[in-house]
């Protein structure tokens, strides 16, 4: 609970602003709430960016990239490693505000998003001189077979980073030290769900010694959003998101001569065989459907199991999420949090209302709970139809459709 009562104190009765070049902006776009998923009530206020500061979080940055791609690796290396520092000092205080802004168990924080992003940042640090040395090609003309050739690696100059509220952390601050590493700026555009922890990876950058505008964050609208991914001065864009995010961010940004890179989410599947070890696959599957609640883009979101072991496995499946304890995510014994929002919390309801509706078995869960917040429990749905969204439609949530 300390760590909870730290991250909330942040909030405070002023909104938090975007950081632009090293400082607070003035958050002259709309305010948004932010809202602990726990409770479904705001703990703090947002002030988003407005077109103005949008454009100069891009201009800081691109001045900035100019210096930047020119540091050496060395200097690189020792603003990640000092990156790195600050993020182990604070890695109690930042797992307990993704539990906080987010929902994720307090321990799954910290296991899923803050020991990644450590180990990322580890990684980089050692070995991003090595990823910029170019790659030996042999050519395939005829007139270069006796040409030596390879793919050279320079720094792009600005990225623009649209990030979800899955991995409202580890994502952000892993593409932005990758980033950071190759010799980019970056501008941050976080989830609108998760601004705060976009936020905290800026200020962590500036931390650690990186030099301003390098890092700029800017909570924003999904109107600016565009206006930011097709920006003249953005070199780069990567998006994490739905598929009408994407296809929104494509048209504005794709259109430009830069790289878009999208990340739209799928319907994973799970294959079961008769000579599966059933238990083994049991807790997988498990584990992979219901970790952060089934919000992971790369979630299990459908299994299919041979009819020879189904029986066996969908007992196996029942006792495991017998097991899973949901409750708070400060809770020391709480395995599954809430959703991140209710929007998220009643689409995963029609998905799996619908199922039934069309003749499927629910075998637990199910029933929206009857306690504040963005609860929904670990459920597990029995041979749903083949044309119900459960089985086609990204769901996002703590189901397991199992199909024999």
């Amino acid at each position: 609970m300390e760590n909870l009562e730290k991250a909330g104190a942040r909030g405070g009765p002023l909104p938090l602003l975007p950081l632009i070049n090293g400082e607070p902006g003035s958050g002259a776009g709309p305010r948004i709430p932010d809202v602990n998923p726990a409770t479904g009530e705001p703990f703090a206020w947002i002030a988003c960016a407005d077109s103005r500061e949008i454009d100069l979080a891009v201009e800081s940055a691109a001045f900035a990239s100019k210096l930047w791609r020119g540091a050496p690796f060395e200097e690189r290396a020792k603003r990640l490693n000092k990156l790195a520092e600050r993020l182990y000092q604070e890695a109690e205080s930042i797992a307990g505000l993704i539990a906080l802004e987010q929902g994720k168990p307090y321990a799954e924080a910290m296991a899923l998003e803050v020991l990644p992003a450590l180990d990322h940042l580890s990684y980089l640090s050692r070995h991003a001189h090595q990823l910029s040395l170019g790659e030996p090609i042999e050519p395939r003309h005829p007139l270069y077979a006796h040409k030596r050739a390879l793919y050279l690696y320079d720094p792009l100059g600005v990225v623009a980073l649209i990030t979800s509220s899955s991995l409202p952390f580890a994502q952000p601050l892993i593409q932005t030290a990758s980033a950071l590493a190759m010799g980019n700026a970056v501008v941050l555009k976080p989830s609108e769900l998760t601004p705060l922890l976009g936020l905290r990876v800026g200020e962590l950058c500036i931390e650690a010694g990186f030099p301003a505008g390098l890092v700029n964050v800017v909570p924003a609208s999904q109107q600016e959003a565009i206006r930011l991914a097709s920006h003249d001065l953005v070199d780069k864009v990567f998006v994490t998101g739905t598929v009408e995010a994407g296809q929104h961010v494509m048209a504005a940004a794709g259109c430009a001569p830069r790289p878009v890179v999208l990340s739209l989410g799928g319907k994973h599947p799970a294959i079961v065989a008769a000579d599966a070890d059933v238990p083994r696959a049991a807790r997988g599957i498990v584990w992979g459907a219901l970790a952060n609640a089934g919000q992971n883009c790369g979630s299990v979101e459908r299994v299919y199991v041979e009819e020879r072991v189904a029986a066996n496995f969908i007992e196996a499946v029942l006792a495991e999420v017998a097991k899973v304890r949901m409750g708070h995510p400060m809770d020391g014994e709480t395995d599954l949090g809430p959703l991140i929002s209710e929007e998220r919390r009643q689409r995963v309801h029609e998905h799996v209302a619908e199922a039934e509706m069309f003749g499927a078995r629910i075998l637990c869960g199910g029933e929206l709970p009857e306690r504040p917040g963005f609860f929904y429990p670990a459920t597990v749905v029995l041979d749903p139809p083949e044309g119900a969204r459960l089985l086609h439609e990204e769901t996002l949530g703590p189901v397991i459709p199992i199909v024999t």
